[in-house]
């Protein structure tokens, strides 16, 4: 064997050795930038529950304010409903007793 047919299987059993480690070093790469880009999905997920949880939190501040302020309304309205009835039983009462004396 010549020393050119030497460097040639030697060449050639160090190219075939090399494709697994290659090979490897890709789908290590691969699973990296995988998980990388899983890792940058997950964060733009965070971002954006935080942002809705920020929302809705603010929604549920303006809701109890309505229901404070509803709450008051309704007793106002409960309070003039009350004096209605009361000045309307009282002008039933007078007309029967000014029906009663004339």
């Amino acid at each position: 064997m010549s020393i050119r047919a030497r460097s040639s299987a030697s060449s050639a059993r160090t190219a075939r050795a090399r494709p697994p480690r290659s090979s490897a070093w890709r789908a290590c790469a691969n699973g990296t930038a995988a998980f990388t880009l899983l890792g940058v999905k997950t964060e733009q997920q965070n971002q954006a529950r935080k942002q809705m949880i920020a929302e809705l939190a603010e929604a549920n501040h303006r809701l109890e304010e309505m229901v404070a302020e509803n709450t008051g309304l309704q007793a106002q309205l409960l309070v003039q409903a009350r004096e209605a009835g009361a000045g309307d039983e009282r002008q039933r009462m007078a007309r029967k007793i000014h029906d009663t004396l004339a």
